[in-house]
């Protein structure tokens, strides 16, 4: 029985750790694409300032540069909705590498237990033992007196 415990414990440490890889990969992503967001932001903000500084330009240059500008934008909120993605598969991940962590410890908990038990009834049965050989013990000294 013990045995089976290791093997299903062993299953379940492998089933943490592919979780917590996979979690740590989504983390990843999702740094990056925070990160290239930012960077979007940075850059709008910046061309809408160089656009603002910029003298007199005709009007079809400001339209050709409003619309690049909105370009910009577009990609701003593709990278939002990659980002909510990301956050909602990275929430799923933290959800089944927390059930994995507590499969496991369960399994582990489950072990001690049996062990705790196992010792138990080891001393019991030492007990017995001694009980009976100072039992064999004082009636030999009793049919000796």
């Amino acid at each position: 029985m013990a045995d089976q415990l290791a093997t299903v414990l062993q299953l379940r440490v492998r089933e943490e750790e592919k979780a917590a890889e996979k979690k740590l990969v989504l983390e990843r992503n999702l740094s990056s694409l925070q990160q290239q967001l930012t960077s979007l932001e940075d850059y709008a903000l910046d061309y809408q300032a160089r656009l603002s500084a910029t003298g007199t330009i005709s009007i079809q240059q400001r339209q050709l540069l409003s619309a690049y500008l909105h370009q910009v934008q577009t990609a701003i909120l593709g990278q939002l909705e990659k980002i909510a993605a990301a956050e909602t598969q990275l929430e799923q991940a933290r959800s089944l590498w927390l059930k994995a962590r507590l499969n496991k410890q369960a399994i582990e908990k489950l072990m001690e237990k049996r062990l705790a038990s196992q010792e138990k009834i080891e001393a019991q049965r030492e007990q017995k033992e001694t009980d009976a050989l100072n039992q064999v013990r004082f009636v030999a000294s009793n049919r000796l007196d």
